[in-house]
């Protein structure tokens, strides 16, 4: 965007801006940029933790609890038995509510949102 592609226009004591379509959509785009990098800032700033845009995409596109709880699991490091081992079940167990075989109780979806550091909701589907 040019300066002098912006005319100022004064008409009855209103001052109004004319700017081409191209301009116009190239402030938008700013705009948008200027806020995502505001909210970058806030977030390091309240040490809010950040995630990488392909485990958010895989997060928004999981269709079921069990394929959440695989992709933070594996998000996080952890095996099915180490992970497992932190919530005292076994490695099979948190495989069969990966895959859907078993569900768990309310208390299990507890225990594993505590040892994969995110929320209950997270979780859900």
């Amino acid at each position: 965007m040019r300066i002098q592609d912006i005319e100022h226009i004064n008409e009855d004591g209103n001052l109004f801006v004319k700017m081409s379509e191209e301009s116009f959509n190239d402030i938008i785009e700013r705009l948008e940029d200027l806020e995502d990098i505001n909210s970058i800032k806030e977030a390091q700033e309240s040490n809010e933790e950040t995630f990488p845009m392909g485990f958010t995409m895989s997060i928004s596109e999981a269709e079921t609890s069990g394929k959440l709880i695989e992709l933070w699991r594996e998000y996080r490091g952890f095996s099915k038995v180490d992970l497992g081992n932190k919530i005292n079940v076994s490695g099979q167990y948190i495989g069969m509510i990966e895959s859907g075989k078993r569900t768990g109780d309310i208390s299990i979806y507890k225990n594993l949102a505590d040892a994969l550091r995110c929320d209950i909701e997270d979780m859900l589907r």
